[in-house]
C-alpha cells in the first residue's frame, strides 16, 4: 500500500514530558532514531519496556509494535498494543490519544478503515476536552480513515481543521503530511488541477523538514502526477525514487504500491514483459501483509495486463483472485471495478445475462460514490450488453446517460483546468530542477564565503577545481565515446534484426506454402487420403510452432531474459540419471551409442535442466545429419576447473569454412548434412546462448568419427 500515512508517532514522542530530564531526551531520541526494522532495533526497545518512566515505556511500546507493522507482522503490533491497553484507564490525557491513534495507524494498515476512523474519533473526543496539543494528528488521521472510505468531503473537512491546528503550533511536518494527504485526495478524485496545487506545496515543504520517508511519499505522488499527465518514463523515473527509500526503510505495503505503479507505467509504454515483472514483485510484497483490498488492486492489475496479451486462461485466474480478495477486503470501490471488468470479460464472450449483473451491480456502487467517470465506462457497458440482448430501449438509456456523462466530464470549463494543469506539470518539473540547482548555488556561496574567511584554502580550492575540471573533460570524452559505441551497436541491432526478419520470413513461407497448397487440396477435393492430408497439415503447424517458440528463446537471451536456476550439482550424478533417455533415443533411431564419462566427485554451479537441453539438442543434431549405420559418441571430463563435453558422430562432416557459421541462426550448410529434417534452423543458436548464459564457450570442429563435434565448457 501506498498509504499517505507516515508514521506520526515523531509528534507523539516530540510531546513526551516536557519536564523530563536530559537522561529521558536522550532515551526518546534513541526511539525516534529506530524507524527501520532491524533485530537491533527491536532489542533496543525490549529493554525499556520496564523503564520507569511511563513516557519511554509507552513510546517503546508504539515503535516496536510500528517496526512489526511496516514488515507484515501485525499479530505481533496487536499483541504489543494489547499489552500497552491495560493500563489505559490510569493513563493521563496524553497518553490514552497517543494510544488511540497508533491503534487506529494499525488498523489503517492493515486496511480495517472503519476501525481506524472509529480509535481516530474516540482520540478526538479526549484531545478536544484534554490534550488539544494532539488535535492535529487526530484530525489527519481521522482525515486519512475517511479518504479510504471514499467519504472525501468529510476528510476534506478532517484535513483543513488538522492543517489548521499544525499552522498555529508551527508544525511543519504535520503541514507536509496534510498537504500531501490532500493532494492525493483531489489527485484521485479526479480534480488534478487541485492535487497539483497540493503537491507542489508538499513538495516545497519537504525540503525543509528533509525527512527520507517524507520524501519517498512525496516521489511516489509526484510519480503518479507524471503517469496521469501520460509522460510514463519521468512517473518511471520518480516511482523508482521512492522505491529505493523504501526498501531502505523495508517497508513492504509501501513497495508493493511502488512495484505496481511502475507496472502502470509500463503498460502505458506497452512493455508488458517488464509490467509483469513489477506487477508480480507488487502480489509478492502483499503476500507478506494483511493487505485484501490492495492484494485484489494488484490482481486485476495482472488480469488486465494478461488481456493486453490475449492470454484469456492467465486473465480469467487472476480476474477470479481479484473478486475473492475484493470481497475480504469488504470495499465497495473495489468490489465494484472488479465487477466492471468480470462484466467486459463476460461480455467479450457473449454471456450478456452474466455481464449484465455484473455491470449492474457495478453501476449501483459507482452511483452512490458518485465517481462520475466510472459511471460512464459502465453506461457504456450497460448499452452493449443490453444492446445484444435485444433490448434497444435498455441499450439506448444506458448510451444517453453515458453521453450525458461524457458532455459533463467534458465541459469547457473542465478543458481549461485540464489545460492549466499540464502547465502545472510542466511548472513542476522545472521547480525541481531550480530547486536542485539552488541547493547547488547555496554550496557554491557557502565556499566562497570560506575563501573569503580563509585565504589559504583558496589553494585548495583551485587545486580541487582543477581536479574537477580534468574529471568532468575525462568523463565528457568517456561519454562521447560512449555514445558512439551505443549508436553502433543500435546499427549493428538493426541490422540484424532485419536480416533475422527476412531469415525468419523464408523460413516460415515454405511451410506456409505447404499449408496452403494442402488446404487448397482438401478444399477442391481432390486428394485420396483425408486422414494423411490432416496429418501433413498437422505435421507443418508443428514446424511452424517449433520455429515461434525457437525464435521466442533467442529473443530471451538477446534482451537477458533468460530464467536460468542455478545450484551446485554433482555432475557425474546428473549425467548418470540422464544416460539412460539418451542411449536409448540413439539406439532407437539407428545408431551406435559410445559414453565416455569420467567426473568422479566434480561439482559445478550451473542450471541442470538448461545443460540437458544444450546435450538433447547436440544428441538430435547428430541423428538427425549422421549417416545409418553411424556411430554417436558423448564425452564428458574435467580440466582445471572447467568441465569440458563434446558430442561427435560419423560421416557426413562440415568443410573447415563453416565449421563457425553453423551457430548463425537459420544458417544452412550447403552440403550432404542439409537434410530436410524439420528441424527450425535455430537448435545450435540456442545452444550457444544457453552456453554463453553459463559463462561458457561452444565451438565446432572435425570428428575423428568422421562427422562432427561440438564441444562446450564452463
Amino acid at each position: 500500500m501506498r498509504t499517505v500515512i507516515i508514521v506520526i508517532l515523531f509528534a507523539i514522542i516530540s510531546l513526551q514530558s516536557a519536564a523530563a530530564d536530559d537522561d529521558i531526551k536522550t532515551l526518546l531520541a534513541e526511539i525516534v532514531a529506530t524507524h527501520i526494522p532491524s533485530p537491533e532495533n527491536e532489542a533496543r526497545l525490549f529493554k525499556l519496556f520496564d523503564h520507569s518512566d511511563l513516557g519511554v515505556r509507552n513510546s517503546a511500546k508504539q515503535r516496536l509494535a510500528a517496526l512489526y507493522w511496516k514488515t507484515g507482522r501485525y499479530d505481533d503490533a496487536e499483541e504489543i498494543l494489547k499489552e500497552l491497553s491495560q493500563a489505559y484507564e490510569s493513563f493521563p490525557p496524553q497518553y490514552k490519544v497517543e494510544s488511540l491513534l497508533t491503534w487506529s495507524t494499525l488498523e489503517f494498515r492493515r486496511n480495517n478503515y472503519v476501525a481506524a476512523e472509529e480509535y481516530t474519533r474516540k482520540a478526538l473526543v479526549v484531545a478536544q476536552s484534554s490534550h488539544q496539543e494532539l488535535l492535529g494528528n487526530t484530525y489527519y488521521l481521522l482525515g486519512n480513515a475517511l479518504q479510504y472510505q471514499r467519504k472525501r468531503l468529510e476528510a476534506k473537512q478532517s484535513y483543513e481543521l488538522a492543517l489548521t491546528a499544525f499552522e498555529k503550533n508551527g508544525n511543519k511536518k504535520g503541514t507536509l503530511l496534510v498537504l500531501n494527504s490532500l493532494g492525493l485526495m483531489f489527485k484521485n478524485s479526479g480534480d488534478l488541477v487541485l492535487g497539483t496545487k497540493y503537491l507542489l506545496q508538499a513538495r516545497e515543504a519537504v525540503e525543509e523538514v528533509g525527512s527520507v520517508s517524507y520524501r519517498g511519499a512525496i516521489y511516489y505522488n509526484l510519480g503518479d502526477i507524471f503517469l496521469k499527465s501520460e509522460e510514463p518514463n519521468k512517473a518511471i523515473e520518480y516511482f523508482n525514487k521512492a522505491l529505493k527509500i523504501d526498501l531502505e526503510l523495508k517497508d513492504f505495503a509501501s513497495l508493493a504500491s511502488d512495484y505496481r505503479s511502475i507496472a502502470s507505467a509500463y503498460i502505458s509504454l506497452e512493455n508488458y514483459t517488464k509490467a509483469l515483472e513489477n506487477n508480480d514483485a507488487a502480489i509478492q510484497q502483499l503476500l507478506k501483509v494483511d493487505a485484501p483490498e490492495e492484494l485484489s488492486q494488484a490482481y486485476l492489475q495482472h488480469s488486465k495486463i494478461y488481456s493486453l496479451l490475449s492470454n484469456e486462461n492467465y486473465r480469467l485466474d487472476y480476474l477470479l483472485l481479484a473478486e475473492q480478495t475484493a470481497r475480504k477486503s469488504g470495499s465497495a470501490y473495489q468490489i465494484m471495478s472488479v465487477k466492471v471488468e468480470r462484466g467486459k470479460y463476460e461480455l467479450e464472450r457473449g454471456n450478456d445475462n452474466n455481464a449484465l449483473k455484473k455491470l449492474t451491480d457495478a453501476l449501483q456502487v459507482a452511483a452512490d460514490l458518485s465517481l462520475d467517470q466510472n459511471l460512464m465506462d459502465i453506461h457504456r457497458l450497460l448499452a452493449n450488453a443490453y444492446q445484444s440482448l435485444g433490448n434497444y430501449q435498455q441499450a439506448l438509456f444506458h448510451l444517453n446517460q453515458s453521453v450525458i456523462l461524457d458532455d459533463q466530464l467534458n465541459t469547457e470549463d473542465r478543458r481549461e483546468k485540464s489545460e492549466r494543469y499540464k502547465r502545472d506539470v510542466n511548472l513542476l518539473e522545472e521547480q525541481l530542477k531550480v530547486s536542485e540547482l539552488q541547493k547547488i548555488e547555496a554550496q557554491q556561496a557557502q565556499i566562497l564565503e570560506l575563501q573569503q574567511t580563509e585565504k589559504q584554502r583558496l589553494y585548495v580550492l583551485l587545486i580541487a577545481g582543477a581536479f574537477v575540471f580534468a574529471a568532468l573533460t575525462f568523463l565528457l570524452v568517456q561519454r562521447r565515446k560512449l555514445e558512439n559505441l551505443r549508436a553502433n551497436l543500435l546499427q549493428q541491432s538493426l541490422k540484424q534484426k532485419q536480416e533475422l526478419f527476412a531469415d525468419v520470413s523464408h523460413e516460415l513461407r515454405t511451410p506456409l506454402s505447404a499449408l496452403k497448397l494442402q488446404i487448397q487440396a482438401l478444399q477442391f477435393d481432390i486428394v485420396s487420403d483425408v486422414q494423411d492430408s490432416y496429418d501433413k497439415l498437422d505435421r507443418k503447424v508443428n514446424e511452424i510452432n517449433s520455429l515461434i517458440s525457437d525464435i521466442y528463446q533467442l529473443a530471451q537471451a538477446d534482451t537477458n531474459n533468460l530464467n536460468l536456476t542455478y545450484r551446485e550439482e554433482d555432475v557425474d550424478s546428473l549425467f548418470g540419471i540422464w544416460r539412460n533417455d539418451w542411449q536409448t533415443v540413439v539406439e532407437k533411431n539407428g545408431f551406435t551409442w559410445m559414453y565416455q564419462v569420467n567426473l568422479t566427485s566434480v561439482r559445478k554451479k550451473m542450471d541442470a535442466e538448461r545443460i540437458k537441453q544444450v546435450i538433447d539438442n547436440l544428441l538430435s543434431n547428430s541423428i538427425a545429419y549422421t549417416d545409418k549405420p553411424g556411430t554417436i559418441l558423448l564425452t564428458a571430463r574435467q580440466h582445471q576447473e572447467q568441465l569440458i563435453v563434446s558430442i561427435e558422430d560419423s560421416a557426413p562432416t562440415v568443410d573447415n569454412d563453416k565449421l563457425q557459421k553453423i551457430f548463425s541462426r537459420l544458417y544452412r550448410v550447403e552440403s550432404s548434412r542439409n537434410r530436410q529434417t524439420g528441424g527450425s534452423g535455430l537448435g545450435l543458436a540456442i545452444c550457444e546462448s544457453l552456453i554463453n548464459a553459463h559463462g561458457g564457450t561452444i565451438n565446432a570442429e572435425k570428428s575423428a568419427l568422421g562427422g562432427l563435434k561440438i564441444v562446450f565448457r564452463f
